[in-house]
């Protein structure tokens, strides 16, 4: 790699980071927010607001995440058969779908979100379903599918006079021709979506519009005007955190300046769009916006940062079926990269791979351009062979001199390594017995803590217990009720005392370790009522790791929770799940007795406490229960 190459993806990577670093600050307090609004959710329509609200949180950053919470807020919706939360949260799955290129799962969730929303009667919505089906199935070139969506969706909005989703289905429409290679069509629509946006004052909405104008501008060779609307496009849609809108302007831009012989311009403006969408998950407009850079850096004869450009560009979507054009286009660029470079070897290799992802190019004219190529390659090779075979009469008379130059350099350099290894390994040393020596402290910390609030508070009800038996010997059943009170407390009190002990024991931090403490309390609790119990596992052991902090947290709960029904719920079967996906480690208790009502239960201590330990350890905690329905909870802790 060029030493400008080498500029160029540091400089990227550390504006990326930067980026990365401002959005996830941001991103943490906001998304925590939303978790606490969960944990606080007091009934089934505010949990599914909440969870909606914290999937449109992870949008961006985490699509992965926004999905999950969303199909749990959709699973809630269907289960209180509420048609609105369900037409909701369709709705946002589709759009997530979209972000994610996944637009097949985004059809199906547009299709039930417009089904729930017309039993609603929310226009508004049903128009902005429309457009974002007609959205998907342009990108799946299911055009004769796409004009009716969005050509309903205009008619819909210019019926209830919502300008938002009229200026959305005439860009909709633009693009849908645009697609279609149809310039002259989609010219009016895009300058209607404009004028609404305009009106409206929304920079997102015109940022789009300006860069699709943009485009078709440049295609009737109008520079000027196409210029001015894309460096227009570029702050709005930057403002509006729209950065596949901000790289696709980039490169129609960069190809105005290549086309005018502009380059630096161009390599500015492409550089600046790579920095932000190193940050998404953009894959094809990341390969986009490499190739583009190729070309600049082939305009201004810099095979090699153009030939590394090429690279990054193919990397972005290698393997990718649905990129296939993006592969293919890098791939050509890398040949031709190197053809001019004179490394035929590489030329040959690169368009080898291009070949079966270009089924449109002549392959008579793909088979010419490889047996070129291969020519090429195979006359430079006989050519460095002859060389090579002139070279190593001069090679063998300076062999041994170079042999004795490579013993003297490998034992310095041994040596250095010795020394330099020593320092490592004794600094590492420092290091950890640093970490350790906090980690001791923060565990003391911890353990007084409990000491005090747990342990202290129970020696103090033995104390006034001892007393007032003493001070009432006369009187035998008083007393018994005295002691028994004693034997209670130091009972729990010795409990308390084997759980923190427990708990701080490194030897316990596997997962095999809390499952055997959490199925022992459990029959201990259980079996003497009769209570059957199930415990299933279905943890993948290896993956799961638990640090001092949540081993702790997530084996009080159990407590708690086993304690509860043992006590209250009279039930006579109990069953325990405990699974983990990549993501999360989820621990389920449920029982067929009797149940309450959540809205006129007290605020107990036991619900109290479990909430406040899954707040405490960043995990969700929910609870469903109904009279005569039996209890069950469940605690979904993070775990990477």
């Amino acid at each position: 790699m060029s030493v400008g190459a080498r500029r160029l993806k540091y400089l990227l990577l550390t504006i990326s980071f930067a980026i990365n670093a401002s959005l996830h600050s941001q991103d943490t307090v906001m998304l925590r927010q939303l978790r606490d609004s969960v944990n606080a959710a007091k009934d089934d329509t505010s949990q599914i607001n909440a969870l909606r609200k914290l999937g449109n949180g992870y949008y961006r950053i985490q699509p992965d995440s926004a999905i999950y919470f969303t199909r749990k807020a959709l699973t809630l919706a269907e289960k209180i058969n509420w048609t609105k939360g369900i037409a909701q949260n369709c709705l946002n799955l589709g759009n997530y779908f979209i972000y994610i290129s996944k637009y097949d799962s985004a059809i199906y969730f547009s299709t039930r979100a417009l089904k729930a929303a017309k039993l609603v009667g929310e226009k508004n919505r049903i128009a902005l379903i429309y457009i974002n089906r007609g959205a998907a199935y342009t990108e799946t070139q299911q055009f004769e599918k796409a004009m009716p969506d969005l050509s309903e969706a205009m008619r819909i909005s210019e019926e209830v006079g919502n300008k938002d989703r009229e200026a959305r289905a005439a860009q909709g429409i633009c693009e849908l021709y645009i697609y279609q290679q149809k310039n002259e069509s989609a010219l009016p629509w895009g300058e209607k979506a404009l004028q609404l946006a305009r009106e409206l004052g929304n920079e997102e909405l015109m940022g789009t519009a300006e860069m699709s104008l943009g485009g078709l501008y440049m295609d009737k060779k109008n520079f000027k005007k196409a210029e001015q609307l894309l460096l227009d496009a570029i702050p709005k849609s930057r403002s509006a955190h729209k950065t596949d809108v901000v790289m696709s302007a980039a490169i129609t831009l960069s190809e105005i300046y290549n086309e005018t012989h502009q380059y630096q311009k161009a390599l500015t403006i492409l550089k600046e769009a790579l920095a932000e969408g190193l940050y998404t998950k953009e894959n094809d407009q990341i390969a986009a916006l490499y190739n583009s850079i190729g070309n600049t850096y082939s305009h201004l004869a810099q095979f090699n940062e153009a030939a590394q450009a090429y690279k990054e560009g193919y990397s972005a979507v290698k393997g990718r079926n649905e990129f296939q054009q993006r592969q293919y286009s890098n791939l050509e660029g890398l040949a031709n990269t190197y053809a001019s470079l004179g490394d035929y070897k590489k030329a040959y290799e690169s368009f080898s791979l291009a070949l079966p992802l270009k089924d449109s190019v002549s392959e008579k004219t793909q088979n010419k351009k490889i047996l070129e190529l291969q020519t090429q390659f195979e006359v430079e090779r006989k050519e460095k062979e002859i060389t090579l075979l002139k070279k190593n009469q001069q090679l063998h008379t300076t062999e041994l001199q170079k042999e004795r130059t490579v013993k003297l350099g490998a034992f310095i350099l041994s040596g250095l390594l010795l020394i330099i290894g020593f320092l490592t390994v004794n600094w590492y040393r420092v290091l950890q017995k640093a970490k350790r020596m906090k980690e001791i402290e923060r565990l003391r910390n911890v353990i007084a803590r409990d000491l005090h609030d747990d342990i202290g508070s129970t020696l103090s009800s033995i104390n006034i217990n001892s007393r007032m038996a003493l001070n009432n010997m006369g009187e035998e059943k008083l007393v018994k009720g005295q002691l028994e009170k004693i034997n209670e407390y130091s009972r729990g009190m010795m409990e308390g005392m084997s759980d923190i002990v427990w708990a701080i024991n490194p030897g316990n931090d596997s997962i095999e370790k809390l499952l055997i403490r959490m199925k022992a309390f459990a029959a201990e609790m259980l079996e003497p009522l009769e209570i059957h119990l199930v415990f299933e596992e279905k943890v993948d052991v290896t993956r799961v790791r638990l640090d001092v902090g949540r081993r702790k947290e997530i084996y009080m709960i159990f407590k708690e929770a086993i304690n509860n029904a043992a006590k209250y719920s009279s039930c006579r079967n109990i069953l325990i799940v405990l699974e983990n996906t990549i993501t999360h480690l989820t621990l389920k208790i449920a029982d067929d007795g009797h149940g309450f009502d959540q809205n006129s239960a007290g605020p107990g201590n036991g619900l109290r406490n479990m909430q406040q330990r899954a707040l405490a350890i960043g995990a969700l905690f929910e609870i469903s229960t109904e009279p005569g329905k039996g209890t069950g909870i469940s605690l979904h802790v993070p775990v990477t």
